[in-house]
């Protein structure tokens, strides 16, 4: 993943974009920042937990001799369990505030400068160690010690120069952090305002604007497609959408009401496309989510269905009655967001949705341009960022970290108590113990890394993978493997003739046995269905995916009609409520199974791992969507004379 830089005016003591002050005309000095440099600078909650945070460290309010008044504070994400951000402050890192989920409290890290300033004003215990190349991460200093827990202590080499930090645990205190890089920088120590940063990178600012307006403007006039502006309410969107209206461009704006958003962003995107004066779309998911997640359980980082079923289903219908010839959607992606997102290009086509051609003006953004721009061009923002919040968007995201739970646990007391009542129905299902709801465990679907280490911090347990994906089997009763032959009982009968067309869709060989048998056949893998439920196959892998894609599909489809709407053939339909697929017009594409979330998402990352006995879930099926369009739509266009689209702009060369 590609790591942003920033830079330090020692003179104005403000950040810069690029090592050149445009106030006083100095050099910038290089600030030392950890992976992937993705800053913004603190609000007035960040402060508050910030002097919090400080104030649990050290037992007193060391905010002012530690950070100092009116100084700007810089915070950096950092990889942790819950919320941790470095705090940048004349350049150099203090430490790292976070929110420990175990204690319930905020805390703070110490970094090689803070670490210094706490010695030298006595706000800090440390150990003073002889032999410090055995200083490292993970080395246990003392055993069996008396100590309030997870307790910081700074350690000191004989001269009494800090050289990393450790806690107390079970079975003594352990070294967690080792300073190997040591920054100081030799700042004025001046206070400065917003505006100050801005006037120190005003050339900079002005150069990505102009940048960003040319690329909307040629780009934009090359494709000649009818233009939408994804809108969500956060600072990523309201910049695009800023930029696309600054560029002269009419956007219609579109907006994906998921029906679990938070209110205030809601409220905020209504106020703003009425002051704005935009046209805009609301494409609403209604009860969708309530209506699902009986079935598919909580939504997860690593198990996204809700994304599936709240945003893209309502995009896709939306796109394909009004854009049937394809559409341009300005976006507010940034490649510095996620890693799933690092290789992001600025045009791109959609890859679930190929009618959509996206472009992002601000992809090579970091956030520290993006708000400092927002201040420069005085672009309204939704609040909500003052309060803590990283990211917007639905108020139960598994992508958000606990304090934002308890922002809106405060707030709409009513809302989370919902959320909690369904939560509280899958830790019972699923007999875990309450800190699967306190400690966000919920937020993850397989052994991930991250619960892993939430487990290891609260030297707990949860069952194991296959205990857990076991209560997701609503519809299978029993299942064994003897060798390379699995045998599955379904509780329910199934309807061969169904069973088999969806199969013939996706290029398997079938026929009846007895009437009551089904056999099918595919790549020297056969499956064996009868209709009171048993199945018997040696599939593998995507194979058994495809299988158990069509036996579900007909057993528990969700209606989210995405198949329908994505078979390039017109294929499937939708007939008093049962889904239907006509084999003559059927090209054996495999669109359908790519885009159904209850064979991509459920089937693929729930059923057939734990049949393979893997957390792992295979691979998704190979599909080219794109082919689609290269096949379906632009004969059209070209008899209608549009003007194509040119392939090496949506290769982004």
């Amino acid at each position: 993943m590609r790591k942003a830089h920033i830079y330090w005016c020692p003179n104005c003591n403000v950040p810069l974009l690029k090592n050149y002050c445009a106030k006083c005309g100095g050099v910038g000095v290089k600030v030392l920042i950890s992976s992937p440099g993705d800053c913004r600078f603190a609000f007035r909650e960040d402060i508050k937990h910030i002097r919090l945070a400080l104030l649990n460290e050290t037992g007193e309010n060391s905010f002012e001799k530690i950070v100092g008044a009116g100084k700007i504070v810089v915070l950096n994400k950092v990889r942790y369990i819950d919320f941790m951000c470095e705090v940048i402050v004349d350049g150099m890192r203090l430490g790292k505030v976070y929110y420990d989920p175990l204690l319930g409290k905020w805390r703070f890290r110490w970094c090689y400068y803070g670490a210094k300033k706490a010695l030298e004003y006595g706000l800090a215990e440390y150990i003073k160690v002889e032999n410090i190349k055995r200083v490292r991460e993970g080395y246990i200093i003392k055993k069996h010690v008396d100590g309030r827990k997870e307790q910081q202590y700074i350690i000191t080499d004989r001269s009494g120069e800090p050289i990393g930090v450790a806690y107390t645990t079970r079975i003594g205190i352990r070294v967690r952090d080792v300073f190997k890089e040591k920054d100081i920088i030799e700042c004025s120590g001046k206070t400065a305002t917003i505006d100050d940063v801005i006037k120190a990178n005003i050339h900079h600012l002005r150069r990505i604007e102009g940048k960003a307006i040319i690329i909307l403007k040629q780009i934009t006039s090359k494709l000649n497609l009818p233009l939408i502006a994804s809108y969500s309410g956060g600072k990523d969107s309201s910049t695009a959408l800023h930029l696309a209206l600054e560029a002269g461009l009419d956007p219609l704006v579109v907006y994906n009401d998921t029906g679990i958003e938070i209110p205030e962003l809601r409220d905020f995107v209504f106020k703003q496309v009425e002051k704005l004066g935009v046209k805009v779309k609301v494409l609403e998911a209604k009860d969708a989510f309530w209506r699902n997640v009986d079935f598919y359980g909580p939504p997860a980082v690593d198990y996204r269905w809700c994304t599936v079923l709240l945003k893209l289903s309502p995009t896709s219908k939306f796109v394909r009655e009004y854009f049937p010839m394809g559409v341009l959607c300005i976006d507010g992606r940034r490649r510095l967001e996620s890693a799933s997102r690092a290789r992001e290009t600025r045009l791109r086509r959609s890859r679930r949705i190929p009618l959509i051609i996206s472009l992002s003006p601000i992809v090579e953004w970091n956030q520290l341009e993006e708000w400092l721009y927002i201040f420069w061009r005085k672009i309204d923002y939704c609040k909500l960022y003052e309060l803590g919040f990283g990211r917007l968007g639905c108020y139960l995201c598994p992508n958000c970290a606990l304090v934002e739970f308890k922002y809106v646990e405060r707030k709409y007391p009513e809302l989370w108590n919902k959320w909690l009542s369904k939560l509280e129905y899958w830790r019972r299902k699923l007999d875990y113990s309450e800190e699967w709801i306190t400690l966000g465990l919920w937020r993850y679907h397989g052994p991930t890394t991250a619960m892993m280490d939430i487990l290891s911090h609260a030297g707990r347990k949860l069952m194991s993978w296959q205990d857990k994906f076991k209560a997701y089997l609503h519809y299978i009763s029993h299942y064994s493997r003897d060798r390379d032959i699995l045998k599955i009982k379904f509780k329910v009968p199934l309807l061969l003739e169904k069973i088999a067309s969806t199969l013939e869709a996706f290029n398997w060989k079938c026929k009846f046995t007895h009437g009551n048998i089904l056999i099918a056949e595919k790549d020297y893998l056969y499956a064996k269905i009868s209709n009171v439920g048993m199945v018997e196959t040696n599939s593998a892998s995507n194979i058994l995916v495809e299988l158990l894609s069509a036996i579900y599909q007909n057993i528990a489809c969700r209606k989210c009609k995405l198949c329908y709407l994505w078979c390039p053939e017109s294929a499937i339909s939708f007939k008093d409520g049962e889904r239907k697929i006509n084999l003559k017009q059927c090209t054996h594409c495999m669109i359908c199974l790519l885009v159904c979330p209850l064979a991509s998402i459920f089937v693929r990352q729930v059923v057939v791992p734990l049949l393979e006995g893997s957390p792992k879930p295979p691979p998704l099926i190979k599909v080219d969507l794109a082919k689609y369009w290269k096949v379906k739509v632009q004969p059209y266009i070209k008899e209608r004379k549009i003007p194509q689209i040119p392939w090496h702009i949506l290769a982004g060369k």
